[in-house]
């Protein structure tokens, strides 16, 4: 066998999985179709968080607490590149009872531990003002009211997959960007065959190898993949997009470098983010269902219009 593992897919999942198997001394190769976290780990809300609103399902608590000592962590070991940030969350029209809230941030913190984040707290209409002077009284109706303030994590994505798939090299492993893989073919003797092409720019030309396990870590596109190599996908998968606008600074009359994050449920459920990110603002949405085909992922205009 040339490998252990081959891993097709360059995003957080594949860079992931590389670094942890190179660092157990297993013989691990990464395969990328264009360039490492092109897809979804590049476009992402940009936030590192243990996820406040898996609270409500007892059955996802393990989820939030592994999560935020994986923030912790980054935070501690990647300070450059994740740093923390400061959120307010409204209680406004729409969102949960000002108590839940509170119940809620306070079970957020107890599991995050001695995290080195400031614990959430609640703050005045006056400071709603200082950390988020962007919401409009005649917009969101928080703006008169108390808020919550509470801390989680900003990063910059794409800079932690090159990290991790680097790092991973340096420890045994090895990747290659460019290289689309077109079939899969179980081996008699056991293990897989995997063969693909080059792009042009690349020189071209074709490859194969030979590998105990594949591991498919390509994310919205797995099972897309795995139809177009003759595979049975074993888990259905519904897909959902996430919408992200970037707006310049003057989009707003705020200075984003001086403001928190805003984080606001509208009355239909949605969650809205509008995020401070390198001098511009970030402003996103998420969990429309997507139809079709992700590798042809455009915005839906109906999220454009929301």
């Amino acid at each position: 066998m040339d490998f252990d593992v081959l891993v097709i897919g360059g995003g957080i999942q594949g860079a992931g999985l590389l670094h942890d198997l190179a660092s157990r001394r297993i013989s691990v190769h990464l395969l990328e179709e264009r360039q490492l976290s092109v897809g979804t780990s590049s476009r992402s809300t940009k936030l590192i968080h243990g996820g406040l609103r898996y609270l409500e399902r007892v059955s996802q608590w393990p989820l939030v607490y592994d999560a935020l000592h994986e923030r912790a962590l980054l935070l501690r070991l990647l300070g450059n590149i994740v740093r923390p940030l400061p959120i307010v969350l409204p209680t406004g029209a729409g969102s949960r009872p000002p108590w839940l809230v509170g119940l809620g941030l306070g079970l957020y913190d107890l599991m995050a531990g001695d995290s080195g984040l400031p614990r959430a707290q609640r703050i005045s209409a006056n400071e709603v003002r200082t950390f988020a002077p962007y919401l409009k009284p005649n917009q969101n109706a928080a703006q008169d009211e108390d808020a919550f303030l509470f801390y989680d994590a900003q990063m910059i994505d794409d800079a932690i997959v090159r990290l991790a798939a680097r790092a991973g090299s340096l420890m045994g492993g090895s990747y290659e960007e460019w290289a689309q893989v077109t079939a899969v073919e179980p081996l008699n003797g056991g293990g897989s065959k995997v063969s693909g092409t080059y792009a042009k720019d690349q020189g071209g030309g074709g490859f194969e190898y030979r590998a105990k396990m594949v591991l498919v870590a390509a994310g919205a596109w797995t099972n897309w993949n795995l139809v177009r190599w003759g595979i049975a996908p074993r888990v259905p998968c519904v897909l959902n997009t996430g919408t992200h606008m970037i707006l310049p600074s003057a989009a707003v009359a705020a200075t984003p470098e001086r403001c928190a994050a805003s984080l606001v449920q509208h009355t239909d459920g949605r969650v809205l983010f509008f995020i401070p990110w390198f001098g511009r603002w970030l402003f996103g949405t998420t969990e429309s269902p997507l139809i079709g085909d992700p590798r042809q992922l455009i915005p839906p205009p109906a999220d454009l219009q929301y």
